[in-house]
């Protein structure tokens, strides 16, 4: 009898301590702070999702992730994404500094079909290079990011090359620059191959020199040739396009087809592809209608002709 007694005041002990245990971790007692969470439950689950350019965060793949650690995950890129990031990142091409506004978007030409220009429709590319991935990265001058509202956006001949293909804009052209010509923003076409590279694009080009004229063919050589060979060190199974000096007329100096020739020889040194739009004559003769009332930069019209003419050189590249 007595025996009974004492099992059923031992039981009572212990079901008082596992009572005032539970009590004890429930209230948190050994937590910074009485307001902390009980240890039971779960803490919320943070992501960090780093910025896919203006348009904010794109959510992508996220793997389970153990209660309190921070997953981050890459954002998932749309192919479409046509929008030149120089448009924000560089600037306002018609002042170099101020931020710029996108142009309207324009439906991208299909391939196979034309391209339309003021001297009549052009053949669009159906062929396809070998490119490692759909990402195509530009490096350049007022031509390539567009000047005075013409050519920027998706109006623009590397957003138009880049619908053609299927491939995703990187623009890090800067306007009033070349390989030496430091421009209004002190940004030579060196300063900004690291963020190309970063970008880890399938093709490359590159379309400047037209800026250098008053630096001299040597200078400029030596300055071009650097940046083309960091890019294939850097970018080994990337094509590279290298786009000669664009001049606005048939009738350029002889310092720009100086550059010409030594861009030619340095893109054979690295093996990319070499485009000759002064030999080609993109603007020269009666071609000149399609350059702005500044006598220089091309219209909407001329960029669509730019990217026609990049889209045949391509094409013939398999």
């Amino acid at each position: 009898m007595h025996r009974h007694h004492r099992l059923r005041d031992t039981g009572v002990l212990v079901l008082g301590i596992v009572m005032l245990a539970a009590i004890t971790v429930g209230t948190g007692i050994g937590a910074v702070s009485s307001g902390a969470m009980p240890v039971s439950s779960f803490t919320p689950l943070s992501l960090d999702l780093p910025s896919d350019g203006p348009a904010g965060p794109v959510a992508g793949d996220v793997a389970g992730t153990a209660p309190g650690l921070s997953a981050r995950t890459a954002p998932t890129r749309r192919p479409d994404a046509l929008l030149s990031r120089s448009q924000v990142d560089e600037g306002d091409a018609r002042g170099g500094l101020a931020a710029a506004r996108p142009a309207p978007a324009m439906a991208p030409p299909v391939a196979g079909a034309s391209i339309e220009t003021e001297g009549g429709p052009v053949a669009a590319s159906a062929a396809s290079l070998s490119v490692p991935r759909p990402v195509a990265a530009f490096l350049g001058d007022s031509y390539t990011t567009g000047w005075a509202g013409a050519g920027l956006g998706a109006a623009g001949w590397p957003s138009i090359v880049a619908a053609d293909r299927g491939w995703r804009v990187v623009n890090r052209s800067v306007a009033g620059t070349g390989f030496v010509n430091p421009g209004w923003t002190g940004q030579p076409v060196r300063t900004r191959v690291a963020a190309i590279v970063g970008a880890n694009p399938g093709i490359v080009f590159v379309a400047a020199g037209h800026n250098d004229r008053r630096y001299g063919v040597r200078a400029t050589a030596r300055a071009a040739d650097a940046v083309l060979r960091r890019l294939r060190r850097d970018l080994p199974d990337a094509v590279i396009v290298v786009i000669g000096p664009i001049w606005q007329d048939g009738s350029p100096p002889a310092s720009i087809l100086g550059i010409r020739t030594a861009l030619r020889r340095s893109a054979a040194s690295i093996d990319a592809i070499f485009i000759d739009p002064v030999g080609d004559g993109w603007f020269g003769g009666a071609a000149h209608r399609f350059i702005l009332a500044d006598g220089i930069h091309p219209s909407n019209a001329g960029h669509r002709r730019l990217a026609a003419r990049v889209l045949t050189a391509l094409e013939s590249v398999r």
